[in-house]
């Protein structure tokens, strides 16, 4: 149920009030309010929220904005502001709160029934902004793919691969924003939805996906990864070290031994992608892909992700990393402990 701001200001002012002061704007009141938890309200503060003097920033890209900090993503806060991530770092990082959920694991459609894996044919692999790690897929990728059914783009891909355009479902649109990217695919009705978000026919129609994550020096799982999972489809994924095997800590199974995932123990970039996409190869090549035991697997991320929608929600995640900050309130039973 979506409250109203005039509805969320009535039920504040009946809540219980902190021992300590909590001052906030809307979109943390709509998390306090749901938490049984009177604040302050502040309309002037955005994504963030004040315990005390201590400044907690929240919502989306909170991790992606300390690796990006010199471009100007933190101006607007304080230097000893405590960033409630959306994801975990190899190494512990100076006022971050490390955290596997991201907004897209909610964000993400979850289609109510998909194609089983036996109907299924080809790879897919669309990325948008240059990264080392997608020029590695580029790097990578044999022309004798393309002898499969395929849905493939890369918005900025590089000169020296100007050799795969024609093989494009649509001609690369670089510098141009996400959205627009995505509005080719799915028509001016849907503009004002999160297109990165929405189900696409490769999901529905490809047996496997080659995912180019976000980010390759972080865990941070994004719609890239989240949509063949809700798509009930096989993955392999260009990312972090450890980013199958963090998959797991959500109770998701991954692939192997049906699909080679040695690479996600692989210390070097260049060396991981290119393991990754070889095993993607050898899965496409096979003879005996033993779909019924992967269709299992894809069956069985369904239901978690399932559960997750309907168990949690990413506001709920964020309360769970502040709530001990929070003193003097009553203590509520928690219905967000999974995981």
């Amino acid at each position: 149920m979506i409250l109203s701001e005039r509805e969320m200001r009535q039920i504040n002012k009946k809540l219980p009030r902190p021992s300590n002061r909590v001052r906030g704007g809307f979109d943390f009141l709509d998390i306090s309010v749901n938490h049984n938890c009177q604040i302050e309200i502040d309309p002037s503060l955005q994504m963030c929220v004040y315990i005390d003097d201590q400044c907690f920033k929240f919502g989306p890209d909170t991790s992606n904005d300390i690796t990006q900090s010199h471009l100007g993503a933190l101006d607007n806060f304080p230097n000893d502001t405590i960033h409630i991530g959306e994801g975990v770092f190899p190494k512990a990082i100076k006022n971050h709160i490390s955290s596997p959920w991201s907004m897209p694991i909610w964000g993400t459609d979850y289609p109510k029934t998909v194609p089983t894996l036996e109907s299924r044919s080809g790879w897919c692999c669309v990325m948008t902004s240059s990264e080392p790690h997608r020029d590695a897929i580029i790097n990578n990728i044999p022309k004798s793919w393309f002898e499969y059914k395929n849905y493939f783009v890369y918005d900025d891909i590089l000169d020296s691969h100007a050799d795969l355009i024609p093989y494009m479902m649509r001609p690369p649109r670089p510098g141009e924003s996400n959205k627009i990217r995505y509005n080719f695919f799915i028509g001016k009705k849907q503009s004002n939805t999160w297109p990165a978000g929405l189900h696409m026919k490769w999901n529905r129609e490809c047996l496997i996906e080659v995912v180019g994550e976000t980010q390759n020096t972080m865990f941070h799982i994004t719609e890239k990864a989240i949509k063949p999972i809700a798509g009930g489809m096989p993955f392999v994924v260009a990312g972090c070290k450890g980013f199958m095997r963090r998959l797991q800590h959500f109770g998701f199974k991954t692939f192997h031994p049906f699909i080679d995932e040695s690479y996600d123990t692989e210390d070097n970039l260049q060396t991981r992608v290119q393991m990754a996409v070889q095993s993607a190869s050898d899965f496409l090549s096979s003879s005996d892909q033993q779909l019924a035991q992967l269709q299992e697997i894809c069956d069985h991320n369904r239901k978690i992700l399932y559960k997750i929608h309907t168990t949690s929600s990413f506001n709920d995640r964020i309360w769970r990393k502040i709530a001990n900050k929070i003193k003097g309130l009553p203590r509520l039973a928690d219905s967000t402990n999974m995981v």
